[in-house]
């Protein structure tokens, strides 16, 4: 072992005892793997290591992490602080240019997973005994492919969660179904909204003017309009019984199934919070207020990806409340974070195996790049160790339709759906963006529009099945 090697452990066997990161920490060496055992000599040092991600300076300048990660391995990392988007790696990969290891996010899957550039981890997390139980969400479920583990989560994947103005709700005079003391399960009534229960929330805070301008407004997302296809769309699908593919999972879909009647409902419930409501600004609406509508105080209630860091209790002027996003038919979770993946024709592939295990079990590297995230391994330990507040209130409702939750009924009729989008087709969410300008212009129906995207995305699906068959 090189001195460089030499391990500071400090508080880093308080992970698991015996668990993956101890293993790895205990070995001073990277994780060694049958797939480098067979191609021999690597080029590269044995103690470096080059990673790309998007995240910024979150792992160097602004955290500790890489200098934490050198000196609990003797592994040197090398970043790309601008790796994402599936073009720019997929031409890495292309040109054997590619870096060891790879931030991936689950929406871009499907090119990485077909074309098998990626190495599975099952042999190495095996070696290293990790307890795969011990995961917020099973790892074979939220980044497997054909029975196999193609990388390890950085975070547990949020759920929807509501954040309320307290002090307009109030004025509603409805009582919010909020979890109550974070240090304790959650209150009966906790996750027991519908979609009507929040539209009324809607129609009661919405103010208007004598003119009928809009004062202050009831509901709205919060991330960059309602325009594109994501977990604010899919949620309310999966819900109502719902999927956009025949085989939304494995990505080998034969058929588009956005037209159904569950999709049609789904879409079409949101787009009336604008067109038909108007309990719901447009993105114009929206513009020229500093902070966005929900921080300014004129809007009373605002959906997101669950965590108090979202809306920081100590950056807004009011009381918060959170819930659960409403459900009708089942409660829906979304599946597939941003992750850690392995290059199969790594220049080292066990040092890229020792980062992507080590990254995302060992505490001590997850708190300085993330440090409002929970742990997605060991999860329930790391939970335990918060302080009674927000932060910890909001992970308690990440957690709350998974096996980890504190809340017995949010537990029951729990449905998971996959935040990719197929592995057939390249055009899908393009093409709902375009139907959802569409259909927000009055220029289409809701119905008509999503038959047409399904009648463009099939093409592609038949035409790709015939390259494959061919």
């Amino acid at each position: 072992m090189s001195a460089k090697g030499r391990i500071s452990r400090r508080d880093f066997l308080r992970v698991s005892a015996g668990g993956a990161a101890a293993a790895l920490v205990a070995a001073c060496t990277p994780v060694a793997s049958p797939a480098a055992e067979e191609q021999g000599a690597a080029p590269m040092e044995a103690d470096e290591l080059s990673i790309s991600h998007w995240w910024g300076n979150a792992f160097s300048e602004g955290s500790n992490a890489l200098a934490v990660f050198e000196e609990k391995t003797g592994i040197k990392v090398s970043e790309d602080q601008a790796g994402g988007g599936n073009e720019k790696m997929l031409l890495q990969f292309a040109a054997g240019t590619a870096p060891d290891a790879l931030m991936m996010n689950s929406p871009g899957n499907a090119p990485f997973f077909r074309e098998g550039l990626l190495l599975p981890v099952d042999d190495a997390l095996a070696a290293q005994n990790v307890d795969n139980t011990k995961w917020a969400t099973d790892q074979l479920l939220e980044n497997g492919y054909k029975g196999k583990i193609m990388g390890l989560s950085l975070f547990p994947m949020q759920t929807i969660m509501i954040y309320a103005n307290k002090g307009l709700v109030e004025e509603t005079g409805i009582e919010l179904p909020v979890w109550g003391d974070s240090t304790k399960d959650a209150s009966s009534d906790f996750d027991t909204w519908t979609w009507d229960d929040l539209l009324e929330l809607g129609r009661r805070a919405t103010k208007r003017r004598d003119d009928g301008t809009v004062e202050q407004w009831g509901l709205d997302a919060s991330w960059g309009g309602l325009g594109s296809f994501w977990d604010h769309w899919k949620y309310p699908i999966y819900d109502l019984g719902g999927t956009e593919f025949d085989d939304a999972w494995g990505y080998e879909e034969t058929e588009c199934l956005i037209n159904s009647p569950e999709c049609v409902q789904a879409i079409q419930r949101h787009v009336d919070l604008i067109l038909k409501e108007n309990v719901t600004p447009t993105p114009e609406a929206s513009s020229g207020i500093e902070g966005g509508l929900f921080r300014a105080g004129k809007l009373t209630a605002v959906w997101s990806y669950s965590g108090a860091h979202i809306f920081p209790p100590d950056e807004i002027s009011f009381e918060q409340a959170y819930i659960s996003f409403p459900w009708d038919k089942r409660r829906a979770m979304g599946v597939g974070a941003n992750y850690w993946a392995v290059n199969k024709d790594a220049k080292n592939l066990d040092a890229a195996l020792t980062w992507t295990i080590l990254d995302t079990t060992d505490w001590d590297l997850l708190e300085e790049q993330m440090p409002f995230s929970l742990a997605p391994y060991d999860t329930q330990a790391h939970l335990e160790q918060l302080p009674a507040g927000p932060y910890r209130e909001a992970h308690l409702i990440t957690l709350s339709r998974t096996n980890m939750s504190a809340c017995a009924q949010c537990t029951e009729n729990v449905v998971f759906y996959p935040r990719w989008t197929g592995g057939r087709n390249t055009i899908f969410g393009r093409e709902m963006s375009a139907a959802l300008g569409k259909i927000y212009l009055e220029e289409m129906t809701v119905q008509d529009a999503l038959d047409d995207v399904k009648a463009k995305v099939d093409v592609e699906i038949q035409e790709n099945m015939a390259k494959e068959s061919s």
